[in-house]
């Protein structure tokens, strides 16, 4: 019976820090959705953002292959604990899974926004593609030396 602990208080503290990570990075998300949602968005800020959230999706990868003896040890053994024990283990999964499905919708979000800011980016680069080629054709921009001398100067 000491195991059955044991196991379920890694599992329990294993699927904690999960959590945190994925916390972290739902907040760096929120802030980044907020960036977008202005209408003239910081986009410095917001691949900083992006950055930031990189570096937590890449502790999470990390993490969960660390925990996977634990987790395998967990699917192997569950059965033996006692179903509190087990119960607490299935809030824990449902807790994370929740906020993953908030951060997946979120995610979502913030790809549309991203993609509606790329196309204004866009429309921009293309009025002022416009804009250049109109001057070019009206104005020249180097007029060089004039073509008729006058010998009178």
């Amino acid at each position: 019976m000491p195991e059955e602990k044991d196991i379920v208080s890694l599992m329990e503290s294993a699927l904690t820090r999960e959590y945190e990570l994925y916390q972290q990075l739902f907040f760096l998300s929120q802030q980044q959705m907020g960036l977008l949602r202005n209408p003239s968005p910081d986009t410095e800020q917001v691949a900083r953002l992006m950055d930031q959230k990189m570096n937590c999706l890449s502790e999470i990868r990390n993490l969960e292959e660390a925990d996977r003896p634990i987790k395998g040890k967990w699917e192997k053994e569950h059965q033996q604990c006692s179903s509190e024990q087990r119960h607490r283990i299935s809030q824990c999964v449902d807790t994370v899974t929740k906020l993953i499905e908030q951060l997946k919708e979120l995610e979502d979000e913030i790809a549309e926004s991203i993609k509606r800011c790329e196309r204004e980016v866009n429309q921009q680069l293309k009025a002022l593609y416009k804009g250049r080629a109109v001057t070019r054709a009206y104005f020249e921009p180097n007029p060089g030396f004039p073509r008729i001398i006058d010998k009178w100067k």
